[in-house]
């Protein structure tokens, strides 16, 4: 997924503190590796380091800079961490000097570039290459022409910078402007603000403020499902639609299907059960569940502070080793009492299985599981860190009633696929929730 951001001021205004305010508010997006880029005088920079933002600070410049831009990395399958594949990247092309932070996965630029072992390192080239009576902002619109795939991409060129998002949407982006100073970033909850750069646009911030370059015309919208899932930061929002109320609108659908869960199959006594949410992605869905059923909420289940967010940690042992340190709970709470644990996805099934085990040292009567989202039952090719059918929990134990033996569960449900299409006017990507891909990006 990764997070991009950037600015661009009139006023040579010190951005570089800026940069890093906006990149902490993308950190949830990534972790693995971190940089910014800078112009000034005719001058391209970049500073970078492995790990999170606060390592970055450490050797950042005093100086002012008319134009910044910044990424944090996740690392998708096959990813290497080093400084060499940390982003911002820089063209060495004589003719056109620039940088570039990207977000996304480009599966068929190998075509173009068979030799490349990184799709930023295709986008660079393809962007330096010169083409007759074509000028740098003509290669830009030649790209979102002839290259398909799942991107929002920055460029830093001679101190303005350009933001081009795919024909497709399937990453989020959005600008604001501030005071003279115009700012960019893959999460709208940074902004007061804001405006979302639409499919297939070329937009250019720079000394005359925001231009639209270039719009692509055979736009097909499909905002990722897993953003509002579980990437995008709660305060954010996507096409308009706010997290926290896609969030919230997961749990109460949950609690409808379950109707209250007073069910043939879970009685259980209404005094004695508890809601709580898998901290911190389903506390959301969580909350809404428990408003909705008319059942105490306790957050008897709490992350520690320190503790990443395991999904996008780049191997499944640095994983489970997290997780046996993620979780501390409220064991006096638990003891006896029905507890009902809604989350906001299942993908390998490591964060259950050891929660699981752990809270069952504290002997509660029951638990339930409910999950807002569709079973995850294939791979993504769209820059999701899912490389492998075999990994994922739902193809070994293929239903809910597998799932809930697997887990020794009260019960086990998720929501459908339907309820989001719908929901959601059938303008999102489910791929690794059905295992149908996009033809025209050519998997």
């Amino acid at each position: 997924m990764c997070g991009i951001i950037g600015v661009y001021s009139k006023d040579n205004n010190n951005l570089i503190n800026n940069c890093i305010t906006l990149l902490k508010g993308v950190q949830n997006r990534g972790q693995d590796s971190c940089g910014i880029t800078f112009y000034n005088d005719r001058q391209l920079d970049i500073r970078k380091t492995i790990g999170t933002v606060d390592n970055l600070i450490k050797i950042l410049p005093s100086a002012i800079y008319t134009s910044v831009m910044g990424h944090v990395r996740y690392i998708t399958s096959g990813g290497e961490n080093s400084l060499n594949h940390t982003q911002p990247l820089k063209s060495s092309h004589d003719t056109h000097c620039f940088s570039v932070v990207f977000n996304g996965n480009l599966n068929t630029i190998d075509k173009w570039y068979p030799d490349i072992t990184l799709d930023t390192f295709g986008i660079i080239k393809y962007l330096s290459t010169v083409r007759d009576n074509m000028s740098f902002q003509d290669n830009i619109i030649s790209f979102i022409n002839n290259i398909p795939g799942v991107y929002c991409i920055s460029i830093l060129y001679e101190g303005e910078i350009y933001l081009v998002r795919d024909r497709f949407g399937i990453r989020p982006l959005f600008i604001s402007c501030d005071n003279n100073a115009y700012h960019f970033s893959s999460e709208s909850s940074v902004f007061n603000n804001k405006i979302e750069v639409q499919c297939g646009q070329v937009i250019k911030l720079g000394k005359k403020g925001i231009e639209y370059i270039y719009n692509f015309q055979k736009v097909q919208e499909s905002k990722c499902l897993f953003e509002f899932v579980y990437f995008m930061n709660d305060r954010s929002s996507f096409g308009k639609i706010s997290t926290d109320d896609f969030r919230n609108d997961c749990g109460k659908q949950l609690s409808i299907n379950d109707n209250g869960v007073n069910n043939e199959n879970n009685k259980y006594s209404k005094n004695n059960t508890i809601v709580v949410g898998c901290p911190n992605s389903g506390i959301c869905s969580a909350l809404a569940y428990s408003k909705h059923s008319d059942l105490e909420y306790v957050q008897v289940i709490k992350k520690n502070k320190k503790a990443p967010r395991t999904f996008i940690l780049n191997n499944n042992n640095t994983r489970i080793a997290a997780l046996q340190k993620k979780f501390s709970y409220s064991e006096d709470i638990i003891k006896d009492k029905v507890i009902i644990i809604v989350d906001d996805s299942i993908v390998r099934g490591n964060t259950f299985k050891i929660l699981l085990e752990q809270l069952r040292s504290f002997k509660p009567s029951g638990i339930h599981i409910r999950i807002a989202s569709p079973p995850v039952l294939s791979q993504c090719f769209y820059g999701i860190d899912i490389p492998t059918k075999e990994e994922l929990i739902y193809n070994t134990f293929d239903s809910e009633y597998k799932l809930n033996k697997y887990y020794n569960t009260t019960s086990f449900k998720y929501l459908k696929v339907d309820f989001f299409n719908k929901k959601l006017n059938n303008t999102i990507c489910t791929s690794c929730f059905t295992g149908e891909y996009n033809e025209e990006l050519n998997w």
